[in-house]
């Protein structure tokens, strides 16, 4: 799996049987025709992977459908190398943690993960932090609700937890809105929890803790984009053509 997404689309410029089928002046447009067909056709897949994204998770905002671009075609190139290319891509800043939903896979824990077990475990939030209230504006938990800003004083307190295995310390927690571990009867997970209220329960889900994290393919990122290019090039490179030999008259 690469650590970026990305889908060329690469076009032969003229090919004989093209040749044959255009006058002078259609050739002459063509590599001009051809380059703005690919950019509309790239800058069009781009914005359908967009809703694609939007439809497929649950976003808070629009950082990740803006890490989707695209490249534009050049003329200067199709007529240097006798190939039209442009290409869909994401961002680095999405990178290195969306390609993985398009063909699934297995996440486990590297060295950017949080708290006392940095590289041993993956904090996946729970449902309380999958509102906006608790997210920036690119979507990323805020701070202050960051498991290892969340845990730094109960771990530094050396409770015997563990969020890998061993012990960890299954407790009664604190007052109303103090964060703690517990572990799932069913599972055993190590999971991130406080009181909703001054009752015992219920309580409200921060974060699970895991080895690894199995993602199934959901994206369609590399589908969405042949769609788009099988529905609309043949009709938009037409299109373009005729325009650019009309001008030219």
């Amino acid at each position: 799996m690469p650590d970026y997404q990305a889908i060329n689309i690469r076009v032969t410029a003229l090919t004989a049987e093209t040749r044959r089928g255009l006058s002078d002046i259609q050739l002459e447009q063509f590599p001009y025709a051809l380059a703005k067909t690919l950019t509309e056709i790239a800058k069009g897949a781009t914005e359908a992977v967009r809703k694609r994204t939007r439809e497929a998770f649950k976003l808070h905002g629009e950082f990740i459908p803006r890490g989707v671009s695209f490249t534009s075609a050049k003329k200067s190139d199709i007529r240097a190398t006798g190939e039209g290319t442009t290409a869909v891509f994401t961002k680095p800043l999405i990178s290195g943690f969306m390609p993985i939903h398009e063909e699934g896979g297995v996440r486990t824990p590297n060295s950017g993960g949080e708290g006392s077990d940095r590289g041993r475990a993956l904090s996946q939030p729970g449902q309380t932090l999958l509102t906006k209230a608790y997210r920036t504006g690119t979507g990323r938990v805020r701070k202050r609700w960051k498991v290892s800003t969340l845990l730094q004083g109960y771990i530094g307190k050396r409770r015997g937890v563990s969020l890998t295995g061993g012990l960890t310390r299954t407790t009664r927690g604190g007052r109303k809105g103090q964060p703690f571990v517990i572990r799932s009867k069913g599972s055993d997970v190590p999971i991130v929890v406080r009181r909703a209220g001054v009752k015992r329960y219920p309580l409200e889900l921060l974060y699970i803790f895991s080895k690894r994290a199995r993602y199934k393919p959901s994206w369609r990122f590399e589908q969405t984009v042949a769609d788009v290019v099988d529905r609309r090039f043949q009709s938009r490179l037409e299109r373009n053509l005729k325009l650019a030999v009309a001008k030219a008259h």
